[in-house]
This record gives C-alpha cells, structure tokens and sequence, in this order.
C-alpha cells in the first residue's frame, strides 16, 4: 500500500482525487486497512497541486471533498477517531462551498 499511498502527494490533482476514490473502495472492502488509509487520506490537507505549473488551492480542496465523501461513506467508523472530527471541523470553513456542506452535514449525521 506505501507506493499506492505516494499518489496522494502527485502534482495533479487528477491522479491525487482519483487515488482518493480507489483507497476509499479498498477501504470498505477490506476494513483492517481503514485505520491506515484513513491516516494517509488526512495528509492530503497539507498536500499541494498544481494547475499549469502554479500551486493551486483549489485543486487541493476538490481532492479534499473526495476525502470527505470516503469518511462519509465510513461514518459509524469515524465517530470516535478525534482526528477526523477535527478533519471534518476544519473543512466546515472550505472555501469550496461543496467541501463545506459536505462536512458539515457529515457531522451532523455523526
């Protein structure tokens, strides 16, 4: 999984987003990695891409809301992972208004 992981930190967000998706299937097929793809799903909020060669916030936010949707397909898994919680808050103030709503009717549920 170490060399699946190093995508996440790719320069295009496209290859980092689709990444995200693939470990959130691989997640829910196999449990006993949640807890590891989780904590590299986490990183990515300090991950930087770029769009035609300049660093791009927006970029990471939309991989952000992708790592949102893999939490929330996991939510009676994340209900006590602090780190997540914490995650989740902190993306309440996206300024990608999806990533937004996203995690705060995700907390609402949790």
């Amino acid at each position: 999984m170490p060399r699946f992981y190093k995508f996440l930190r790719e320069k295009e967000m496209i290859t980092a987003a689709n990444t995200v998706k693939a470990l959130g299937i691989v997640a829910q097929a196999k449990p006993k990695l949640k807890p590891y793809i989780f904590r590299e799903l986490l990183k990515v909020e300090k991950a930087k891409y770029y769009y035609k060669d300049k660093l791009s916030l927006e970029c990471r936010n939309v991989v952000l809301g992708h790592v949102v949707n893999v939490f929330g397909d996991s939510k009676n898994n994340i209900k006590t992972n602090k780190s997540i919680i914490s995650f989740l808050k902190r993306q309440t103030k996206n300024t990608r208004p999806t990533v937004k709503n996203q995690a705060k009717e995700l907390l609402d549920k949790i």
